[in-house]
């Protein structure tokens, strides 16, 4: 069987989205024939890894036989690429997939580029990819991930096929929930290593003998794994839902003597985990009340502003 829909594929930007979608298409047999980034090293470094024999940092040298391009760059940044690729006199739109990989901007953000006959759309993939992955060299698993797609009917197959050759899923994501789309990515991204930070910096103050992930780590997995697979509010405990307003009292204390700047997210989420346990009828509506009430008043008596510096 041949491989005809293994498009010819251009990647713009070489940090780690790109770098990662590169590496993936190259191994499923994509040929990889322009890389474009900021910096002709990580251009180089790149296209040295995936096979391609143009490396540059000007979009006029796309390689011509190109069929898919993937903008790989900063959100910021989609608008300015789309603009100048839109002016290449060398390319034949009309025979191009463009994808872009923002998360935040639909498939109409490269409607310039559409209006020269290119079929577009948005491809993001449901991963998390930190800088520290790409300076070390560490591989960002894409088997079994999610992308959320934007696009018109007719880039649909392309899109279809280039997710299937990556043994990933698709989810569409209209253009007018893009924004709150991105929000439950950072959510499920960096909200977690937030609070996962927190553990870690609060650890240090305990003093303990083994390494916070090892002492914490059985804790958080059965919470997050409890939420994965039943409803999230039933994977819920503590004191809030106990009523124990001393207990959460006691926290607030001991974070204002050990750790003042957490009092903030401390506050936020224990709102939180009160409006769903009243929603559910795990608390009242009253205690939902008293302890709205006792928050705000600490609130305003509690000095947030002290900052820690994070340390490794």
């Amino acid at each position: 069987m041949k491989n005809n829909h293994l498009l010819p594929t251009t990647i713009i930007g070489a940090g780690a989205v790109g770098s990662t979608l590169a590496h993936a298409l190259h191994k499923k047999g994509y040929p990889i024939v322009s890389v474009i980034s900021m910096t002709e090293t990580s251009a180089k470094k790149l296209a040295g890894k995936v096979h391609s024999k143009i490396a540059s940092t000007e979009l006029k040298d796309i390689d011509f036989t190109t069929r898919l391009i993937i903008i790989a760059v900063p959100d910021s940044a989609v608008f300015k690429v789309s603009h100048s690729l839109a002016r290449l006199k060398t390319l034949n739109f009309k025979k191009i997939l463009v994808a872009h990989t923002s998360g935040m901007y639909p498939a109409s953000t490269l409607n310039t580029i559409k209006k020269k006959g290119a079929s577009v759309a948005s491809l993001h993939p449901i991963q998390t990819f930190p800088k520290v992955s790409l300076r070390k060299s560490q591989p960002i698993s894409l088997n079994g991930i999610y992308y959320g797609v934007d696009c018109k009917k007719e880039a649909l197959g392309k899109i279809k096929n280039i997710i299937n050759d990556l043994n990933g899923n698709m989810v569409i994501i209209p253009s007018r929930l893009r924004h709150l789309y991105h929000t439950t990515c950072v959510f499920s991204s960096s909200y977690f290593v937030m609070l996962t930070n927190i553990v870690s910096e609060l650890s240090k103050e305990l003093q303990l003998n083994e390494p916070w992930q090892k002492v914490f780590g059985p804790l958080t997995n059965t919470a997050i794994n409890n939420a994965r697979t039943n409803f999230p509010a039933d994977a819920l405990t503590g004191p809030i839902l106990r009523g124990d307003i001393f207990g959460v009292l006691n926290h607030m204390v001991a974070l204002e003597q050990f750790a003042p700047e957490f009092l903030l997210v401390y506050t936020f989420g224990a709102l939180e985990i009160a409006r769903i346990a009243a929603c559910e009828g795990l608390i009242t509506e009253q205690q939902h009340k008293e302890i709205g009430r006792m928050f705000s008043d600490l609130f305003r008596q509690t000095n947030l502003s002290p900052k820690r510096k994070v340390t490794k």
